[in-house]
């Protein structure tokens, strides 16, 4: 059963499944509406994104416990994460995949699914505790259009 998430820049909706890939990450907690680019060695994590690219563009990415250890077990990981949704995949020479995320949501993960080629996860999606107005929408809207007037008058910054 899918989960319906409704963004706030353009109240696009998003259909979230149960069952996502997971890609393990190090050293590293990505928190909902950042956009990040990853790089994605280990076979588990290219698959998952290989098998996301294929079905519906989403993963969740969670932490490991251990920063350095190569391979990565289900008691390795944090059981809460964030559902994102792949916005580019590039293949370099050396085998690795730099991948741009944009975190969604929150999400907990209920159960481990068995498969050997990557990490296969059930999820609950951990509701927000901050829900915008109407009003507030309105305001960060403006305040991004006022950003944006700032940095067109002053194109010397970085």
């Amino acid at each position: 059963m899918e989960k319906q998430l409704d963004l706030l820049e353009d109240e696009e909706i998003v259909d979230i499944p149960d069952v996502l890939p997971l890609i393990p990450i190090r050293e590293m907690v990505i928190f909902p509406d950042a956009i990040v680019p990853l790089l994605v060695g280990r076979e588990k994590s290219v698959r998952a994104v290989q098998t996301a690219q294929n079905e519906h563009g989403l993963v969740l990415l969670t932490t490991q416990k251990q920063a350095e250890k190569e391979i990565v077990e289900t008691r390795d990981l944090y059981r809460v994460g964030t559902v994102a949704r792949i916005l580019q995949v590039m293949s370099l020479p050396n085998g690795y995949h730099k991948i741009v995320v944009e975190a969604l949501t929150r999400a907990r993960i209920v159960r481990f699914h068995s498969s050997k080629k990557y990490f296969k996860v059930q999820i609950e999606i951990v509701p927000e505790i901050f829900k915008p107005t109407a009003g507030l929408k309105k305001k960060i809207a403006q305040l991004l259009h006022f950003f944006e007037e700032y940095l067109n008058t002053n194109p010397d910054l970085p």
